[in-house]
């Protein structure tokens, strides 16, 4: 046998294999054509700028830090994704809460 050119036992050929992907991709289709989407609930976002004075005393290794979150908003904000949230109010408890 040629090298690189060996076959494992029980393996298929490429069309043998392109017709379980045709198969596969037949029965998502016809499982997608079934479906009935209506409107999705909304997804809620919970952001303030005071969290951005989280700081982790203890570990100066831990990688939650403003920077980080202020970034991560920034990004979403770019991609639109702030917009089609539903913005909830932050509610600010005392430690005795």
């Amino acid at each position: 046998m040629q090298r690189g050119r060996q076959q494992r036992k029980g393996a298929g050929t490429a069309q043998d294999t392109d017709l379980q992907h045709g198969a596969e991709e037949g029965d998502v289709t016809a499982l997608l054509s079934s479906l009935t989407l209506g409107p999705s609930p909304p997804v809620g976002l919970l952001y303030n700028d005071v969290m951005l004075q989280h700081e982790c005393t203890w570990d100066a290794a831990n990688p939650e830090c403003p920077d980080r979150l202020s970034m991560a908003y920034e990004r979403c904000q770019n991609y639109g994704l702030v917009d089609r949230c539903l913005l909830l109010q932050v509610l600010f408890k005392h430690c005795q809460e």
